[in-house]
Order: C-alpha cells, then structure tokens, then sequence
C-alpha cells in the first residue's frame, strides 16, 4: 500500500512555498514578512546544508526538459544513487528545525500555499523517500520519467509575468482614479493577479470566487439596508456589474472593476462603523 504523501517532510515543496510567500510579500510591500521568510531561507537552505543538497537532487528530476528515455532513466537512477547517500537522519533534524520555524514565524496556514507543480513534486519526494511495493514503484518511477521527458509549457497557453514598472504604473493609477491607500483585500487582490503566471491563474480564480461572493454579500446588504432610492439603485447597478463577472475574461480590465468594487465596499463598512 502506498504511503501517504507528508508535504512537511518534503524539502522541495517547503522550498517552492516559501519562495512563492516571499514573492507575495514583496509585492505587497510586508517588509517584515519578507525579512522572516528570507532569514528562514538562508538559515536553511544555504549551499552547506544537508536541505540544499537534497534539493538538488529533487530539481535534477523536475526538470521538464523533453529527455530523451535512456538520459530520463540515468538521471533517475543517479538521483536515487545520490539521494542514498545523504544522512537521512541530518536531513530529518534539520527539516523538524525547520518546519518548527516556520510554525512559529509563519503559522500553520503556511502549509496550504498553492504550489503549481506540486503533484511532480510529491511524486520525486516519493520515488526518493517512500518504501513502496514493487509495483508502486515501477508506476511512481515511470511517470517521473513521463513528466522528464515531456516538453515545456506553450508559453501561448500560460499567463505571462507583469514585470515591477507595469505593476508600479498599474498601482499608481488605481491609488489616483479610487484612493490614497490600497485596502487590505485589494492588496491581495493584486498579490494574486501579479503572481498568477505562476499558476496560469488557478491561485487567482479561487480567490476572485471568494472575493466577489463577498462583495455581493456586502452589497446586498445595503442595499436591503439604505432608505434613500437613489443610493439603492446606484448600488443595484453595482451589483449587477459584480454579477456579470462570472462570465468575464480575466484580465487587467476586470481586476480594476473589482479594486473599484472593492473601494465602495471599504467605503460602506466605514460609514457605517
């Protein structure tokens, strides 16, 4: 029987969640965050330790590379030889070091950051840790060497990064066109949106389904709230354009709408604090 994949313990997806965390606080400007994680990092993962080490070997099999089979099958069966070399119960101690940092700094929630290509990389963390069954092993092994030997990502078919200058224009003109300050839930919203290529935009689907049934949550309350007609049509218009967003493309046009909603609802809960 299979064992169950334990992401704690496994080095690459601790790795890619905190460099995912740190990209996001970078983007939103948590300086304080940003010096957490980037101490974890260095305290960790630098090039002397038994972490960095095995996360080397873990990268040598996600490389998504179009390999031909016989370079698949020596790479996986040098990966093997050279994971069962490290001291298991070093990387065991310093991972436990690790992940009781990140409890500490970051909080459990940590371990529910989205990682793209975290299937592939539960399935390494398996093929170089697991005692499975022959037969397990031969399927867990081949389709390592299947992801190996596959050809990158169409870039036609991938979101593409929004590089600082755009992100900073695109700021700057939502801080002239709404307000001074970007609300706390806008700063996430555009956390998601500038990260999004990473995932072709799955992280950021989630969370605008979220975000906008809050919003109709809020809306519909005032406007079951206002007495002023005026003000409730003005707000039954909102909510129609929030309804219509469902069948919107995302992109930059309809991220505006919604930091535009996303003002009014700040401004609503205010006045009525």
């Amino acid at each position: 029987m299979r064992q169950k994949h334990n992401k704690k313990r496994n080095t690459m997806f601790l790795y890619e969640s905190l460099n995912r965390e740190l990209a996001k606080t970078i983007i939103v400007n948590d300086l304080d965050k940003k010096s957490d994680i980037v101490n974890i990092i260095k305290n960790h993962f630098s090039k002397d330790t038994v972490l960095y080490k095995e996360m080397q070997i873990y990268s040598s099999l996600l490389e998504k590379d179009n390999m031909p089979h016989r370079i698949a099958e020596k790479t996986l069966y040098e990966a093997k030889k050279s994971y069962g070399k490290l001291n298991n119960e070093k990387i065991f101690l310093q991972q436990s070091s690790l992940i009781k940092e990140i409890n500490t700094t970051l909080g459990k929630n940590f371990y529910s950051t989205f990682v793209p290509n975290y299937k592939n990389i539960a399935t390494a963390h398996q093929v170089l840790n697991a005692e499975l069954t022959p037969k397990d092993r031969v399927i867990l092994e081949d389709n390592m060497m299947t992801y190996m030997m596959s050809a990158q990502n169409d870039k036609k078919n991938v979101l593409q990064p929004i590089d600082k200058l755009t992100f900073n224009i695109f700021v700057e003109k939502f801080n002239s066109t709404y307000s001074d300050n970007l609300l706390k839930e806008q700063r996430e919203l555009l956390s998601n949106y500038i990260t999004s290529f990473a995932d072709n935009g799955l992280e950021l689907k989630v969370y605008l389904n979220k975000e906008i049934a809050r919003l109709k949550e809020n809306l519909q309350f005032a406007i079951s709230n206002y007495e002023d007609k005026l003000v409730v049509d003005r707000l039954q218009r909102v909510m129609n354009v929030v309804e219509s967003f469902k069948d919107k493309t995302i992109n930059r046009n309809l991220i505006e709408k919604v930091l535009g909603v996303q003002s009014l609802i700040g401004e609503l809960i205010k006045n009525d604090d």
